[in-house]
């Protein structure tokens, strides 16, 4: 049925758009009010990055409605107009809330953020339930945390040098 539905689909929209060996993808420009023809940068590659949701305590529909809507747009883009599709999300699961809930609960930071991303990550690690791209890196946010410290403590040395730091900071 997949490739039925590829066939008939692929024809109608190459005889609509005169061309008759590749269906092309168009995007609506806003400031001309034309559809264009959707170029990559980098030959056929698409290098696609999403902030990606932001965990709470519990996991939610919204969660799921958003990375079906991120899978269904990756495999039509890879599966029906032939793009190599590269896609970076960032996953976060250290922010205010999390933190404020560690202090008030006086629990363990680590055992409150490895609850977080047991609770964030076991319905999309089932590859029987929702399929991983092969192309999909995600970022973790609090194993980038020494990096993100790393370069603040380097910027303040770099602004206080140039005596750029305020005082209030």
């Amino acid at each position: 049925m997949h490739s039925q539905f590829t066939e008939e689909t692929s024809s109608v929209l190459s005889k609509s758009s005169g061309t008759t060996s590749q269906v092309r993808l168009k995007l609506y420009n806003n400031f001309t009010k034309t559809k264009v023809d959707f170029i990559p940068l980098d030959g056929n590659v698409i290098r696609w990055f999403s902030r990606g949701p932001s965990f709470s305590d519990t996991f939610s529909t919204s969660y799921i409605r958003y990375f079906m809507s991120i899978d269904v747009i990756h495999r039509i883009l890879s599966d029906y107009f032939n793009y190599d599709v590269i896609f970076g999300m960032n996953l976060t699961d250290i922010n205010d809330k999390i933190i404020r809930e560690v202090h008030e609960r006086s629990t363990n930071r680590i055992e409150t953020l490895a609850n977080y991303q047991t609770a964030t990550s076991s319905p999309f690690d089932k590859r029987d339930r929702l399929p991983t791209v092969s192309k999909t890196t995600k970022y973790d946010t609090k194993n980038q945390l020494h990096h993100t410290r790393q370069f603040i403590e380097r910027l303040l040395v770099a602004m206080e040098r140039f005596n750029i730091l305020q005082p209030s900071i």
